[in-house]
Parts: structure tokens; C-alpha cells; sequence
């Protein structure tokens, strides 16, 4: 039985990416990008996260540690590394939920079967999104390339000779939604204004030095005057299928 570790599932995916999608985060990242926004997927293994903000300072993460391995100090519960074992009790003590965990073990089969729980809305979402092509069901359960490499193997296992039919089945594989002639979907990089915000100064409508440019594809700080409707009117003008 396949497990891994992960710290996040996002319904209602959007961003860093085409289409509607239910999103899973994995921890294990082997990679340290300066403008990451989940740190906490670096490390492979579960592990508690403490926000010294919102730390009542109540005690009830260290009367319920079994290990004795919180101390209270001017700046709050420190944890000694030599004891914790990351079980996680102290997070889910905390009232304020100043201590929480971040990962947990999850069986291939349950993710599958919660991410198949999201198709159906997923479908009808970009029906209705204007630029969107579902590609029925199958698009969710195997990947783009895969997909388009078996409409191109299908296209040169035409019999053109000997099948009256080849040419019309030629036809129907090459107007499918994702024809292997057609690159794949792609759309502008959801995490360039982190960097580039990383990048810059502070700007005259408030962002402050080292902050992104904007909140994803919304528009910059200050700027938007017309309200979210707007924006997604805005964002369903673009081409999402062009590459």
C-alpha cells in the first residue's frame, strides 16, 4: 500500500496553473527558490509550525507534551529538538492555534478517491468558464502528454489502405480537444509576481520593498477599483488554451 506525506489539499485551484483543479501539497521539495510560499513543504517529514502572533501564552502545548519538551521563555514555547518527536499533540492542545501540524501520511487510494470527488464540479466549472475545455473525464485521470501521445499513436496505426474508415477516424483524432499538433495548455506564470516583488522597491500605492507585485492574478495593490467580478470578467478574455 503507496503512501506519502502531505501538508495541503486546495479545492478550487486557480493559480500556478490552467483550468480548475483540486490541488495536492506534497512535502519533500528538493528544491529552495527564495520567493517560495509553502516552506513548510521542504521538510520530507511531518512537523509543528509555531506562530509566536498568535501565542496566548495559556501553557496547554506543554502540560500536554508527553516527551517534556516545551520550555516557556520570553518569546514563548521552545520546543528541544533533542526530545520532540513531532507527534503533534502539543498543536492540537493549542486553543489558539499558535502550534499546528504541518504533514500527514495519506494512502494513494483516499487521495484518488477525494480528487474524483471534485470532478463532477470541476466539469461543470469549466463548461461554463469561457477559453476552458474539460476533455471530458479523461484529462483528470491521466496526464495531457499522456493523452496526446495516444491520439498520435492511434493517428500513425491508421490503415489508410485497407480501412474505408481511417480517414474519418483521422478526422475525429485530429479535431479532439487536445490534438498532438496542439501544445499544451499553458498560461502566463502564477509566481512571477512573487519574484519579481523579491526584485523590487517599494512602490507609491503601499506595497512595501521585497513584497509581491500583486495577490496572484488579481490586480496590483491599490488598483483594483471594480471589485472581484471584474477581474474574473477580466481574466476569461484571455486565450487559457493557447500555448
Amino acid at each position: 500500500m503507496q503512501k506519502g506525506v502531505i501538508f495541503d489539499i486546495k479545492r478550487y485551484a486557480i493559480h500556478d496553473g490552467p483550468g480548475i483543479r483540486t490541488t495536492v501539497f506534497m512535502k519533500g521539495c528538493p528544491f529552495s527558490c527564495i520567493w517560495c510560499h509553502n516552506p513548510e513543504s521542504l521538510a520530507p517529514q511531518p512537523q509543528t509550525l509555531y506562530t509566536r502572533q498568535r501565542c496566548i501564552g495559556c501553557g496547554e502545548c506543554m502540560a500536554a507534551c508527553p516527551e517534556d519538551a516545551l520550555t516557556l521563555t520570553h518569546g514563548g514555547p521552545v520546543a528541544d529538538s533533542t526530545r520532540c518527536r513531532q507527534c503533534g499533540i502539543c498543536a492540537r492542545a493549542c486553543p489558539a492555534e499558535a502550534r499546528e501540524t504541518a504533514g500527514r501520511y495519506e494512502r494513494v487510494e483516499h487521495l484518488v478517491e477525494m480528487i474524483e470527488k471534485d470532478i463532477l464540479f470541476t466539469e461543470f466549472m469549466e463548461q461554463r468558464a469561457p477559453g476552458h475545455t474539460t476533455l471530458d473525464g479523461t484529462i483528470y485521470r491521466k496526464g495531457m502528454q499522456d493523452l496526446k501521445k495516444e491520439i498520435t499513436a492511434a493517428l500513425a496505426g491508421l490503415d489508410t489502405l485497407n480501412d474505408a474508415q481511417a480517414t474519418g477516424k483521422a478526422e475525429q483524432l485530429n479535431n479532439h480537444p487536445a490534438p498532438p499538433k496542439v501544445g499544451v495548455t499553458a498560461r502566463e506564470s502564477g509566481t512571477c509576481h512573487v519574484y519579481f516583488g523579491k526584485l523590487l522597491g517599494a512602490s507609491t500605492n503601499g506595497r512595501f520593498a521585497g513584497q509581491p507585485q500583486s495577490d496572484g492574478t488579481s490586480p496590483s495593490h491599490g488598483a483594483d477599483r471594480n471589485g472581484p467580478t471584474a477581474v474574473i470578467k477580466s481574466l476569461s478574455k484571455m486565450d487559457q488554451i493557447k500555448n
